[in-house]
């Protein structure tokens, strides 16, 4: 039996309208399929998914379910996002998607920045942002009380986009996570991406992308800023080698910023090398950033500045950007290149943001 187009129009209307009353999943787009194939195998110009579909789609998921989710004064929002896509929508933007993400997650922020005056506390749940997106080959089956069934896929030319307030597994190969994992993908391997022209993005599989949240799109009108007493240093323990040096005119090189306590610090780095301390060291020069955590060792990190370029080692447990960072011993000091905008995590549980100036 065939299904004559007037009742597949009305059943796909039907579907939207009961997917919107019920909140299971927003239909980019939004437009009944249409009635009559294009002549010639001609791809007609409503069936073209552009970058700005998925952007205006995405950015008003995210404005809605900023709605829902914010509380009080606390704002909240959705940091995972699953993309269904046509398969051949799919197979044509796959290598743009990580070139899209990127401005997706700054028109994000630009939401953020125009709502944070309404809300005290503004901070993320995750500490990433997830997008998954995915070839989607069958949608869903619906019974018609026929010996046919109509089968719905997503319209080409157009997204199905679901949000989370946060993933709690992206592990690529984890199939319950991934909408649908695609085998055998040696992307991240073969493809030849200027990753600092996607800023920060990190690909873990094809089509499953992550992004740092960054934790500067809020403005601070007075950041906390740890007070360090400058007395002259009366030793230099083991393991700390090398003597303070004074900078030209003592000018700002760099800050180190974090949280403690839902309250955020900064200090500033006026010269080098400086040391990232437990609060059991009883040094007392500015060279010494103390942190209030007993775990930490004395001189934990060290970060030296030197011919324009700044440098660190570790004489603990030290992650740098995620990887982990080899030990130093005071007799073989193991110095390793600082980016500009590097996260330095500490036994696990102390993480620091290093921004050069």
């Amino acid at each position: 039996m065939t299904i004559p187009n007037n009742i597949k129009h009305w059943l796909y209307t039907l579907k939207e309208w009961f997917c919107k009353l019920f909140d299971c999943g927003k239909i980019g787009g939004g437009t009944p399929p249409p009635t009559e194939e294009p002549e010639g195998g001609e791809t007609k110009e409503d069936d073209v998914l552009s970058g700005n579909i998925i952007l205006e789609d995405l950015v008003e998921l995210f404005n809605y379910n900023i709605k829902i989710m914010s509380i009080g004064r606390k704002m909240v929002f959705p940091m995972y996002f699953q993309i269904l896509m046509h398969q051949e929508d799919y197979n044509e933007k796959k290598t743009l998607l990580p070139v899209w993400t990127p401005e997706i997650i700054r028109n994000f922020y630009q939401l953020l920045k125009e709502k944070q005056d309404k809300y005290l506390d503004c901070r993320p749940i995750a500490k990433k942002w997830v997008f998954s997106y995915s070839p989607c080959r069958l949608e869903k089956t619906v019974d018609i009380d026929t010996d046919d069934n109509d089968i719905i896929t997503v319209k080409k030319g157009n997204i199905v986009s679901t949000a989370a307030l946060y993933s709690e597994d992206i592990d690529p190969t984890n199939d319950i996570k991934v909408s649908i994992k695609v085998n055998n993908s040696d992307i991240i391997k073969t493809a030849n991406l200027n990753l600092s022209a996607l800023d920060g993005i990190d690909i873990l599989d094809e089509g499953l992308f992550t992004y740092k949240f960054d934790d500067n799109y809020l403005s601070t009108d007075k950041p906390k800023v740890e007070k360090i007493n400058q007395s002259p240093i009366d030793e230099n323990p083991k393991g700390n080698p090398e003597p303070p040096i004074i900078e030209e005119d003592n000018k700002p090189l760099a800050t180190i910023s974090f949280e403690d306590n839902h309250h955020e610090y900064k200090y500033t780095m006026k010269m080098s090398p400086i040391y990232i301390s437990s609060v059991k060291d009883t040094r007392t020069t500015s060279n010494i950033l103390k942190i209030n955590n007993p775990n930490l060792k004395n001189g934990h990190v060290q970060i030296k500045y030197e011919k324009g370029k700044f440098f660190l080692c570790a004489f603990g447990e030290t992650r740098l950007n995620e990887k982990p960072v080899e030990l130093s011993t005071p007799g073989n000091i193991i110095w390793r290149p600082l980016a500009n905008n590097s996260d330095i995590l500490m036994n696990g549980e102390i993480q620091v943001k290093f921004k050069k100036i």
